[in-house]
C-alpha cells in the first residue's frame, strides 16, 4: 500500500499531553505515537520548479522561541502566510527573520538552499529554523562530493541582486516529504524575479537523485560519522571496512552500517538505531 514512483512511507513520531488536568502547566503524562502513512509528492507537479511568496507581514519564529523544534504551534503560525501565498498564486511561503525582516529563514515546512556560480552552496544557519534531517543529508552529500557548503545569513535583497546578476544559479527547498524541490520564481510586494530562467537546475536535480538513491538502494561511496561514542578500540571506521554505506542521520538519530568482519571493531555497548546480533553479517 506504499505508492510507487515519487510515493513513500511517511513515519511521523508525535507526542501529546494526556494528563486529566485543566490549567497551564507542563503535563505529567504523555502519549507518544508514530504515524505510518503512505504519501505522494509534496507538490502535485513533483520535482518541477515551484513559486514562493515572501512573507513581509508574518514571521514564523523568533530567537528564544520554538522555531528550532517540531511543535504544532510552529505550523499554526505559518497558515495565514501560506494562505496569503496561495492567494498570490504561489505554491509556498518563505519567511524572513523576526527582528530585521530581511534575512531568509525557511519555507512554511521546508529548509532552503542556494547554489552559486562558484560551485558553493549556502543555507541559513540554525537557531530559529528546524535542523531538518533532509537539510543535514544534503549538506553531507554535497561535502562528500567536494562542494563547499556555507551556513550563513542571506538577505532577500542579496537573493534578488544575485539572481539578477547571475551569481545565484539555483535555489531549492528540501524536506522529508518535498525531498528537493527547485524554486523557479520568487514573488513579493516589491516585485517578482526568476531563478535560473524558472527551470530546474543541475545542482538541485543532481542532489535529489543522490538523496533518493541513498534512500532506496544505499549506494556505496557515501560515508558519514557514526553517531555513537561507545565503540571500543577505534575512533573511526575506514570506508573499506564497510559493505553498505548509509547517509548520515544527525541530531541523535544515529546511523546504520553493515560491516564486513572489521578487525578493529568490537560489539558496542550501545547502538542508537540498529542493534546487530552478529557483526560479521
Amino acid at each position: 500500500w506504499i505508492p510507487g514512483g515519487e510515493g513513500s512511507l511517511y513515519l511521523r513520531p508525535f507526542m501529546i499531553a494526556s494528563e486529566v488536568f485543566l490549567g497551564v502547566k507542563p503535563s505529567a503524562e504523555y502519549i507518544f505515537s508514530v504515524i505510518a502513512s503512505p504519501v505522494g509528492s509534496y507538490f502535485k507537479g513533483g520535482p518541477a520548479p515551484v513559486s514562493i511568496w515572501v512573507s513581509e507581514n508574518y514571521t514564523r519564529a523568533a530567537i528564544g522561541g520554538t522555531g528550532a523544534v517540531k511543535c504544532g504551534g510552529n505550523y499554526a503560525a505559518i497558515l495565514r502566510a501560506q494562505a496569503e501565498a496561495i492567494e498570490r498564486g504561489c505554491d509556498q511561503v518563505v519567511f524572513l527573520d523576526a527582528v530585521e525582516r530581511r534575512y531568509i529563514e525557511e519555507l512554511g515546512g521546508m529548509n532552503i538552499f542556494f547554489a552559486f556560480d562558484d560551485g558553493s552552496l549556502l543555507t541559513p544557519p540554525l537557531g530559529t529554523i528546524l535542523p531538518g534531517i533532509t537539510r543535514d543529508s544534503i549538506i553531507a552529500l554535497a561535502k562528500d562530493s567536494g562542494t563547499r557548503v556555507r551556513e550563513e545569513p542571506y538577505t532577500i535583497q542579496q537573493w534578488r541582486a544575485d539572481a539578477a546578476s547571475g551569481k545565484l544559479k539555483e535555489a531549492f527547498a528540501c524536506g522529508t516529504a518535498a525531498v528537493i524541490s527547485p524554486i523557479g520564481k520568487v514573488c513579493s510586494a516589491s516585485g517578482d524575479f526568476q531563478i535560473s530562467g524558472g527551470v530546474a537546475g543541475p545542482v538541485a536535480m543532481g542532489l535529489r537523485k543522490k538523496l533518493v538513491d541513498v534512500q532506496g538502494e544505499l549506494p556505496s561511496g557515501i560515508l558519514g560519522p557514526v553517531v555513537n561514542d561507545e565503540f571500543s578500540d577505534v575512533d573511526s571506521i575506514a570506508p573499506d571496512d564497510c559493505v553498505l554505506h548509509a547517509a548520515p542521520m544527525s541530531h541523535g538519530s544515529g546511523m546504520c552500517y553493515s560491516f564486513n568482519k572489521p578487525k578493529a571493531v568490537k560489539k558496542p555497548k550501545k547502538v542508537e538505531v540498529g542493534v546487530f546480533d552478529d557483526w560479521e553479517e
